[in-house]
């Protein structure tokens, strides 16, 4: 017979724990890397396989504050009809689909297809430190089985984030996307700031080699909220995540950074749309990509201010680098603006590593590769400072 869910979840319990504790290579520890790890297993984490909790590997114990991150059937009641109500709006519905980013059809299919759905709720007031969403996926099997030595079919998973923060409350996120084989993965997450409420949220992309992966990350932030995010997409045969931001309370403020690491034959989408609904809000965006062998890279970043947005900051930047000549960037930023009082700029750059750079390391002793990989190491770190986890910072930098 085919795996369980069960079943499909142990090839993960080992690697979910090492994760946590970002405890990722096979050399001994040092006594540093031993408290990080011990740190990081302290923190709250939640993980879904194939879009079902997993109780077994999730551990949410330390969560305080009557915060709560666990499945739907366990959400507070105080929240429930909420949630309940979110889930029954699919995004871009009566949108036209040349201007907007192409959520519907994925969404639509997320709902069709829904299994569970990741609630986190923080009150009003409350903030919690780190919490860790991880999203994993699996093959699937022929009736056969895994264990009479059949091969895996392409399976299909789709995790649905439902998040609020009430006035006031306060969250650092991590949302990891892993796997193994080849996969389909369609995400859908809905992010909800009440006013005055602060969100950090480090979302990592690191499928498997086969894998494809489509998400949409729908932030809708009240007066006064933040929203920091920092998007790490380096997995994957094909990757598109779409993040539609609306600043529909006055003085609310996004900040978005993206890194896309791209190799070999892969392609890594990110389009974003930012929606200055309320006048006095801000806005910061810069994306970095980096692209070797025929990878390629499409960005395609709109900031949209509307009548009546007045006294309105959106800066938005995106930066390449394209370390072969056989890789691919396609860049499109766009701004719609139809109000007056407003400071709003975009820019582009596209080239390879800075050559007087690399002949000052090569002066100092560095070979002309080691001097590449070391510029590459910084550049990418630079980026990674805010992500919760020196795991990633490390996998991303060796990328």
């Amino acid at each position: 017979a085919p795996p369980s869910s069960a079943a499909q979840a142990r090839p993960f319990a080992r690697a979910s724990r090492r994760a946590t504790c970002c405890c990722l290579s096979t050399s001994p520890p040092s006594s540093s890397r031993r408290s990080q790890c011990t740190a990081a297993a302290a923190r709250p984490r939640l993980v879904f396989v194939d879009g079902v909790y997993s109780a077994d590997l999730s551990d949410t114990s330390s969560l305080g504050g009557g915060a709560y991150a666990g499945p739907l059937e366990q959400v507070p009641p105080e929240v429930r009809e909420a949630v309940l109500e979110s889930l029954r709006e699919i995004p871009e519905r009566e949108a036209d689909p040349r201007t907007e980013l192409g959520c519907h059809t994925f969404a639509a299919l997320n709902q069709a297809a829904l299994s569970d759905v990741a609630c986190v709720y923080v009150p009003s007031g409350v903030a919690v430190d780190t919490l860790r969403l991880i999203l994993l996926s699996t093959p699937s099997y022929p009736d056969s089985g895994a264990e009479a030595g059949a091969s895996p079919q392409l399976a299909a998973s789709h995790p649905n984030l439902s998040l609020w923060l009430g006035d006031g409350a306060s969250l650092s996120l991590l949302q990891q996307y892993a796997g193994r084989g080849a996969y389909f993965c369609n995400g859908l997450s809905r992010l909800r700031l009440g006013e005055n409420a602060s969100l950090t949220h480090a979302y990592l992309q690191e499928q498997s080699d086969g894998a494809v992966h489509v998400d949409s990350v729908l932030a809708t932030l009240a007066a006064g909220a933040r929203y920091d995010a920092n998007i790490v997409q380096s997995g994957g045969r094909l990757s598109r995540v779409n993040l539609a931001v609306r600043l529909e309370g006055r003085h609310s403020h996004a900040s978005l950074n993206g890194i896309a690491l791209g190799s070999e034959s892969q392609l890594l989408d990110l389009h974003s749309a930012v929606r200055h609904v309320s006048p006095d809000c801000s806005s910061e965006q810069e994306q970095r990509n980096a692209l070797a062998g025929r990878a390629r890279v499409v960005f395609r970043g709109a900031v949209q201010v509307p009548h009546g947005s007045d006294n309105t900051t959106a800066n938005q930047l995106c930066r390449s680098l394209l370390l072969s000549d056989s890789a691919r960037v396609d860049i499109s930023p766009n701004l719609e603006i139809l109000t007056d009082d407003v400071v709003c700029t975009h820019g582009a750059t596209v080239a390879d590593l800075d050559d007087e750079m690399v002949f000052y390391l090569q002066a100092r002793g560095l070979g002309r590769a080691e001097a590449r990989v070391l510029l590459l190491e910084g550049w990418a770190r630079s980026l990674m400072g805010e992500v919760p986890s020196e795991a990633a910072t490390r996998r991303v930098a060796a990328s």
